[in-house]
């Protein structure tokens, strides 16, 4: 059985002169919801910013579908004391199929990257996978067991990507919400921007 992640992004913003964390995710009406439904569709569905199944990826964020034994950035830290309603309201919505909640900053993202330079891989390729890793290539396909006798079990490392797409994600949010704009850069805003996000099976 597959596993997805599911990512809230939050902004932490002065509201009535107070800094909360604020649920900043694009919302999409669903057509087939129907007001006193009780099938349980509801109203708006998350837009996420990342759809994506990565096992290395999530092997990083909450050492979740670890095949090639990496140290995640930090353990689970469950959902944030101070999750925006909106956030915990998605969260709640899966039940007991959610599972390995935790929570990291844009800047704690872009650390990660800096910090994992290259990402370990292992599996089963063919001869022109091996090729493309001996040109410091990704394979194009790869497994973790087959019987083709043209396969060979081989382990490597590659240019750390993972982080990439969620980044610059975060990177636009940042910038519509704080109004960076153009060349600008505000590190500093970069712990008030991040994901809350877990997994189901």
């Amino acid at each position: 059985m597959g596993c997805d992640i599911h990512i809230c992004t939050e902004i932490n913003k002065s509201v009535n002169k107070n800094d909360i964390w604020v649920n900043s995710d694009d919302w999409k009406y669903n057509p087939y919801y129907e007001i006193g439904n009780t099938d349980g569709e509801q109203k708006y569905k998350l837009k996420s910013i990342y759809r994506n199944r990565n096992y290395n990826l999530f092997a990083m964020l909450a050492g979740v579908r670890n095949y090639s034994n990496i140290t995640p950035i930090a353990e689970p830290r469950g959902i944030p004391h101070d999750v925006h309603h909106i956030t915990k309201q998605e969260y709640d919505k899966w039940g007991l199929d959610a599972h390995t909640p935790s929570w990291f900053t844009l800047e704690e993202i872009k650390q990660a990257k800096i910090d994992i330079p290259t990402t370990a891989y292992s599996g089963m390729v063919s001869a022109d996978g091996l090729k493309a890793i001996e040109n410091g290539d990704m394979p194009d396909t790869w497994c973790q067991g087959t019987t083709n006798p043209d396969c060979t079990y081989v382990e490597w490392a590659h240019r750390n990507t993972q982080f990439d797409e969620l980044i610059e994600q975060l990177e636009l949010i940042k910038r519509d919400a704080f109004w960076v704009y153009g060349d600008e850069e505000d590190t500093t805003l970069d712990s008030k921007v991040r994901i809350v996000f877990w997994f189901d099976n």
